[in-house]
């Protein structure tokens, strides 16, 4: 169960259907039909509302780009709620298919940031979605009005459209996070604040 902004997402995945062979979901390269588990799992992917299915487009594309940064592809797949039927099945995770809904233009951004030993990156924000992996080391973000939390390697975090907060490393070790901001176009990442 993943801890995000409040509130806890448990992963979901979303099957592909006889009309869209890979739209929003896994497309299977052996094994053909739907079960029940299918049906329902459908019903519930079109009931989400623009702001889950986003910070759920968010968190899968975070892990994966983990996965390629660690140079892994297997173990990555199984992670992300890929689960083979047989080990001879290759199953792929889409992890995107749909443009992201937004006033204007947006673009997606993916970095790898290093946090020295108690380093801090300021109190600023983002005009758009932030979400990170983190890497390795401890990563504290303290959001204004909310009490910080430190991530550790393996868990992810995600910052909200211009929500000020500060992100450091509280501890004697580098920290690191493959980090992904989907903001507008055009506009500095960060953009510092009092």
């Amino acid at each position: 169960m993943l801890r995000a902004s409040g509130r806890d997402f448990a992963p979901r995945s979303r099957e592909p259907t006889a009309a869209s062979p890979v739209r929003g979901g896994r497309a299977r390269v052996r094994g053909s039909g739907t079960s029940p588990e299918y049906d329902a799992r459908a019903a519930r992917s079109h009931t989400r509302g623009p702001n889950e299915r986003h910070h759920l487009m968010i968190r899968r594309i975070s892990a994966a780009l983990a996965c390629a940064v660690l140079g892994v592809s297997d173990p990555c797949t199984a992670t992300a709620g890929a689960q083979p039927s047989d080990s001879s099945s290759v199953v792929r995770d889409i992890l995107q298919t749909t443009p992201i809904e937004a006033d204007g233009p947006q673009e997606a951004v993916t970095g790898v940031v290093v946090f020295p030993p108690g380093s801090s990156a300021g109190h600023h924000i983002h005009h758009g979605i932030e979400s990170g992996y983190v890497l390795s080391g401890d990563v504290e973000v303290v959001k204004d009005g909310e009490p910080g939390r430190i991530y550790q390697a393996g868990e992810t975090f995600v910052t909200t459209r211009d929500h000020p907060h500060v992100s450091r490393n509280p501890g004697d070790v580098e920290a690191r996070a493959v980090v992904t901001w989907v903001v507008d176009a055009g506009v500095p990442l960060t953009t510092p604040v009092p």
